[in-house]
């Protein structure tokens, strides 16, 4: 397959995510915007503090506003990170599933059929080793490159690449 198909593969896998991947997006998304607001608060209370001299008790409300924002980026990037993970696994599921589906379409007797044991945990293994990390560390779904169609011999012909595009 070239880099093209593997790319769409992969990019296919996002719709097993569901809204578990659309809040490990969207998560850090808005922690990232609340980091802007954190910031420009910090400057005013920072700006106010030095520049016209108020007082600190005049300030104490950007104080709490930062240290509230503080917190629910904290929040957001937790959320976002058991999101990542819920759909890293519910796609690694559907993975699994399919290439067990198409272990066991073929023929029991088939002389190039994979002894079932080793083929099983090639398939669990790769599956697991594949795309473990993968959404849980947000890494671009387009730059992730696999092949996990191609069952021959006893392993499961599956492999990531995401330095090359």
């Amino acid at each position: 397959m070239t880099d093209r198909q593997n790319g769409k593969t992969l990019s296919a896998l996002r719709r097993h995510g569901g809204p578990w991947l659309i809040l490990a997006v969207a998560a850090p998304l808005a922690g990232g915007a609340l980091l802007v607001w954190q910031a420009w608060t910090l400057g005013h209370v920072i700006g106010g503090a030095i520049e016209t001299g108020i007082a600190v008790d005049t300030l104490a409300p950007s104080i709490a506003l930062i240290l509230g924002l503080l917190l629910t980026r904290a929040a957001l990037a937790a959320i976002g990170e058991r999101a990542g993970t819920a759909a890293s696994e519910t796609i690694k599921s559907k993975v699994r599933a399919a290439l067990f589906s198409r272990l066991l379409a073929a023929s029991p007797r088939a002389a190039e059929q994979p002894q079932s044991g080793a083929a099983s945990a090639a398939i669990i293994d790769q599956a697991e080793a594949g795309i473990g990390d993968l959404i849980t560390a947000y890494e671009p779904i387009e730059r992730v490159y696999f092949n996990a169609t191609h069952v021959s011999g006893e392993s499961v012909t599956y492999s990531t690449d995401s330095t090359t595009r």
